[in-house]
């Protein structure tokens, strides 16, 4: 198994659902101890033979081309969050997970591109994110782990037709119509969600939908002429490349043994007390190969 980690989507939820946790100097732990504690409970839980956080780079000029506002006016990172991301850079590793980033390129498009060499080569893929645009990934070989505060939900295929009415096809042209505020995306105004999935499950895509322009509504009718080039632009934009870092095969993402030694002694550093101790006595059960791998 290939287990992929949107490293952005689980920074944040970490960091707002731990509040108030700090070293007895001030200094924020909160989302350095959500973190942790969430990527080992995966570890357990899936036993993944490769698992890799995936970190955001730059927004591509590509879609900056294409969308000039895209991803414009999201908010800064919270200070206190700022100042735990090299801790979190620095511990990970130490997990024996691998950190992949692109500093040109974003997370969600390297996520894919794994994904995609990975199923091709027989493997089974999960994906862990909330983000949506990631629904155009599902496939008989990919699953999507999303978490909210009362639950965790596996995402597949017949997930996505029974509770979106859609096809993994049909998740771009969704999402087009829609749009996306939080990236700038803008879609078409008065056509929310429940009628986008009705227009797909009717005429499938884009293209069938403007096929058939006549037999909406008057009202929908004239909001949606005159758009269609300018779908096909948040279509490009949505779509997720494939295709980055061809040289990263997912072998090399292979999960190895922590180096329980420098991790304990880091997080005693910033006064956490549980997790080192639960470190230190795993670390007295196991016995690592020659390599340090874990499988």
């Amino acid at each position: 198994m290939v287990f992929l980690i949107d490293s952005s989507n689980l920074v944040y939820r970490c960091f707002y659902a731990i509040k108030s946790l700090t070293t007895s100097q001030g200094f924020p732990t909160n989302a350095i101890h959500g973190v942790l504690k969430t990527l080992r409970q995966w570890s357990r839980e899936y036993q993944p033979e490769h698992m890799a956080m995936v970190v955001d780079g730059e927004t591509p000029s590509e879609r900056l081309e294409l969308i000039p506002g895209y991803k414009a006016n999201r908010p800064p990172m919270p200070e206190d969050l700022e100042k735990q991301l090299p801790l979190i850079e620095e511990l990970v590793p130490l997990l024996g997970i691998r950190q992949i980033e692109d500093p040109k390129q974003e997370a969600d498009d390297l996520v894919a591109s794994i994904a995609k060499r990975a199923v091709e080569d027989g493997q089974e893929v999960i994906i862990a994110s909330n983000d949506k645009d990631f629904f155009q990934l599902l496939c008989p070989g990919v699953r999507i782990l999303r978490q909210t505060p009362a639950q965790s939900v596996m995402v597949a295929e017949k997930w996505l037709l029974s509770e979106w009415g859609l096809t993994p096809g049909q998740v771009v042209d969704y999402l087009s119509l829609t749009g996306d505020s939080v990236d700038e995306i803008k879609g078409i105004d008065g056509v929310g969600d429940k009628t986008a999935r009705k227009w797909l499950s009717e005429f499938g895509s884009l293209e069938g939908l403007y096929e058939n322009l006549g037999r909406l509504s008057p009202r929908f009718q004239e909001k949606m002429a005159g758009q269609l080039d300018r779908l096909k632009i948040n279509r490009k934009v949505i779509t997720l490349r494939t295709d980055l870092m061809p040289e990263l095969h997912y072998s090399e993402l292979k999960r190895r043994m922590p180096d329980y030694a420098k991790l304990c002694k880091r997080l005693r550093e910033l006064e956490f007390k549980n997790l080192p101790a639960e470190l230190e006595a795993e670390a007295g059960k196991l016995q690592p190969n020659v390599q340090g791998e874990l499988f």
